[in-house]
């Protein structure tokens, strides 16, 4: 095998690091959604669509960003990212 060859090789293999930020984000969904599933009162129409209007703006600007964010967004970027090529960052 050429050094050439050699160097473009990357170890996909996850660390501490990124095995510690994965359980904490998933911790953090977790109770984001038992925060949400207890906090509002579901039982009615008003509580279950608009959370008792109690809701903070900061989390419907999320709510209505992520929903923006589509397939053809990830299916773009990855076809960008292979037409000018994928840069390492060492």
């Amino acid at each position: 095998m050429s050094t050439l060859a050699t160097d473009q090789q990357t170890n996909n293999y996850l660390n501490g690091f990124d095995i510690t930020a994965l359980v904490i984000y998933f911790i953090l969904l977790i109770g984001a959604g038992f925060y949400s599933m207890f906090k509002h009162n579901r039982s009615t129409v008003k509580g279950y669509f608009l959370a008792n209007r109690q809701m903070p703006w900061l989390c419907i600007g999320a709510s209505l960003f992520a929903s923006n964010i589509g397939a053809e967004h990830f299916i773009g970027l990855a076809s960008s990212g292979a037409a000018k090529g994928f840069q390492s960052f060492r």
